[in-house]
């Protein structure tokens, strides 16, 4: 069938920055009367931003519905009891993408080499015990990753705090402006697309995080009496899924850009929350207003910025940008 953009429908696009054209491009349709929204692929199409609210889409669109996902994003469906077999799963079955990630990557190179000295285990140490606190089952999933794909449970460990650990870097804090600022490269960027007189709801997430990402769909199935997970999201190798763009089963939907936030001379020292485990939280909201909650938790250790919306409500997309300081 031909998939339309009818009335409360959501649509988000995940695009190569280099050759403007969307590596694949994912719906989440919720005009069907289904309790929870469908999440598929509807293939590649090049396309401009005036695209999005040119009328002829409210009614038909170009592409053929359940088409694969690009050959560049591989797919790995979990279904587990536990957030540590989530963790195992993914890690095994992308167990080679994973080692090519991790185990060629300087930045996560130098973050070992600096977690060896005492300064950097001390650091490196304050942060693992904060996120056993506050996420200790996201925190068990990252040690399934690294027993399914057979790595140090540390260099997984520092492969998901790899943003905030290395602003704290004895390099890069000796690079600092008015001991204030550090540098960052760009990352994504959203463009959003909200028109009453089409009634569309949608916007394309560009990912310039690099290749070798794929996509998580989770089925939780708790034994401990909290229910069900369900989820399908991008996730960096060897990383927990949340941090660029997922959906799950509530209908909460979110995408996810890299954020240069001020960090005091303090706050290098200072341990807080890091982005990827934020983010895999808040793909748990059970609605917008949970996810805001979730997004704007204290203790951040550095900054991110949260597209977020609701196929309960979709004429509603909520912009937070996040710090040390706050949200």
């Amino acid at each position: 069938e031909q998939c339309a953009f009818r009335p409360k429908t959501t649509v988000i696009s995940f695009t190569s920055a280099r050759a403007g054209r969307a590596r694949c491009i994912v719906y989440c349709d919720h005009a069907r009367g289904a309790t929870a929204p469908q999440v598929k692929t509807i293939g590649t199409h090049t396309c401009m931003a005036d695209d999005l609210l040119d009328p002829q889409y409210d009614v038909a669109c170009p592409y053929e519905g359940g088409a694969s996902y690009a050959a560049s994003l591989r797919e790995c469906r979990v279904s587990a009891t536990s957030w540590y077999g989530v963790g195992y799963a993914v890690g095994k079955a992308m167990r080679d993408t994973i080692h090519r990630s991790v185990r060629h990557s300087s930045g996560v190179a130098q973050l070992e080499s600096w977690a060896a000295t005492p300064e950097g285990a001390a650091v490196v140490d304050s942060f693992r015990k904060i996120h056993e606190e506050v996420y200790p089952e996201l925190m068990e999933q990252v040690r399934g990753i690294a027993d399914g794909a057979e790595l140090p449970f540390q260099q997984v460990v520092l492969n998901n705090m790899a943003q905030e650990l290395s602003q704290r870097l004895p390099t890069v804090c000796a690079e600092r402006v008015d001991d204030a600022h550090t540098k960052q490269e760009q990352g994504c960027t959203d463009f959003h697309g909200l028109s009453r007189r089409t009634r569309l709801s949608a916007w394309g997430h560009n990912e310039d995080a690099g290749a070798g990402g794929y996509i998580v769909h989770c089925d939780l199935k708790r034994t401990d009496g909290l229910g069900t997970v369900q989820y399908s999201a991008f996730a960096y190798p060897g990383c927990i899924a949340g941090w660029a763009w997922g959906a799950n089963a509530n209908g909460v939907v979110q995408s996810i850009n890299a954020l240069s936030a001020t960090i005091t001379a303090e706050e290098i020292s200072t341990p807080g929350l890091c982005a990827n485990f934020v983010a895999a939280d808040v793909l748990q909201a059970s609605d917008l207003a949970d996810a805001i909650k979730r997004a704007t938790v204290d203790g951040q250790a550095g900054g991110q910025h949260f597209n977020l919306a609701s196929t309960t409500d979709p004429d509603l997309h909520v912009s937070i940008e996040t710090s040390p300081t706050g949200c």
